[in-house]
């Protein structure tokens, strides 16, 4: 009787061992993933959290050493057209860590917290051009004194399309419509980067034509670097005036934090462009972007708030006078304020923005009745006297004369 043949056990524990070792990688593979994605994970958290507890601590820094400063002027309101606007001056560094913390906690509607920050900025850049004006004794005397210091030359690059701003109300008036425009454009264009957003044809840091972000960054460099420009031009013409008075601390204070956070936001884009760092823990590299420029001004908000502390002190506003002229020697009286009015009543009156909207309404007022008189070949009617009167309508070009 034949006996059955046996099966090639070789060929078949071969094919088994295959397959076993191959379920074994795949599920090696699995676990690795898996591990990695926890790890990933876990990295993402730790990285969130320190931004946003360290981050905190900046605020809560920023917050405390501000508003020492702030109760301090308001409740020693001495000057109130000078102080009101060195309060809202002060009120910049907790805005900002504020506002840059919250878009690090809420980064999906970051653009919608950054739309109150850059409304502020301008707010700000126009509070400290009218803090200069205040220091002289306000816009009227501001006139006369500058009508009495040599002629300088515009800074380039108008120096090189115009004839120079006359010393006066036309230097004045230039230099104020150069800070004030910025009040008017940037709110404008920050509400159309977010209807942009939402329509789906705006994105941060994408050049192409037909991303509205290209648009809204050229305005916006434009119009920032023209209020700029008008606030160094004045300090140039003023400086005599102004010498006293510690104005490189104050300009500094200012100029800085605009500029150096912007600036700072465009240097963290290109760092990525050329992959100096890129995303990591399930963030793009915009993300961490966006994460690290916010983080770093929550830190940068505590040096200024500290700052503030030095260029801006209590003690050089409390008299009643204001700088002497500079050919005479001589001060100009100022309105007393009233402490005893009361913190929140001085609080009030610093951040309420009613001066701002009129010198706005009054500028259109202005330009309004230049194009009318330029069409009707009249001349408009320029005072040295009257400036506070939406009568007064130079702009760039017929205050060279």
């Amino acid at each position: 009787m034949s006996q059955p043949s046996a099966a090639p056990s070789g060929l078949g524990d071969g094919a088994v061992d295959s397959i076993t070792s191959t379920l074994l990688e795949m599920l090696q593979g699995v676990h690795a993933s898996q591990v990695d994605k926890d790890e990933d994970d876990k990295i993402e958290k730790s990285l969130r959290a320190f931004g946003l507890a360290s981050g905190a601590v900046f605020v809560l820094i920023t917050i405390a050493v501000s508003l020492n400063l702030i109760i301090a002027h308001i409740r020693a309101f001495e000057r109130p057209e000078l102080q009101k606007h060195v309060v809202r001056i002060l009120f910049m560094a907790p805005i900002y860590a504020i506002v840059s913390w919250l878009s690090i906690h809420d980064a999906p509607n970051a653009e919608y917290w950054s739309f109150l920050k850059d409304c502020y900025e301008a707010f700000t850049i126009y509070s400290f051009f009218k803090l200069l004006v205040e220091i002289m004794g306000g816009e009227d005397e501001a006139a006369r004194r500058l009508a009495k210091l040599p002629q300088i030359g515009l800074l380039a690059p108008l120096k090189y399309f115009m004839e120079n701003w006359r010393m006066g109300p036309p230097m004045l008036l230039n230099c104020k419509y150069c800070a004030l425009q910025y009040v008017v454009l940037k709110p404008i264009s920050s509400i159309l980067s977010l209807m942009g957003g939402a329509a789906g044809f705006y994105t941060p840091n994408l050049w192409a034509w037909s991303n509205v972000w290209v648009y809204d960054f050229i305005v916006y460099n434009f119009s920032q670097l023209f209020a700029m420009y008008g606030l160094v031009q004045f300090y140039l013409a003023a400086e005599p005036e102004l010498v006293n008075w510690n104005p490189i601390p104050k300009f500094l204070c200012v100029k800085l934090v605009v500029f150096f956070t912007f600036w700072q936001g465009v240097m963290l884009s290109i760092l990525r462009d050329i992959r100096f760092y890129h995303g990591m823990a399930g963030y793009s590299g915009e993300e961490v972007e966006a994460q690290l420029q916010n983080w770093l001004v929550c830190l940068e908000m505590m040096i200024a708030s500290a700052a503030h502390h030095y260029a801006f002190p209590v003690s050089e506003y409390s008299s009643y006078v204001s700088l002497p002229d500079s050919s005479t020697g001589e001060g100009v009286a100022t309105q007393a304020g009233n402490p005893k009015k009361g913190t929140l009543h001085n609080l009030k009156s610093s951040v309420l923005p009613d001066d701002v909207i009129t010198d706005v309404h009054q500028m259109g007022q202005a330009l309004s009745r230049r194009k009318a008189d330029n069409g009707t070949g009249a001349t408009a009617p320029t005072s040295g006297d009257g400036l506070s009167q939406p009568n007064v309508a130079i702009d760039l070009q017929t205050a060279s004369v």
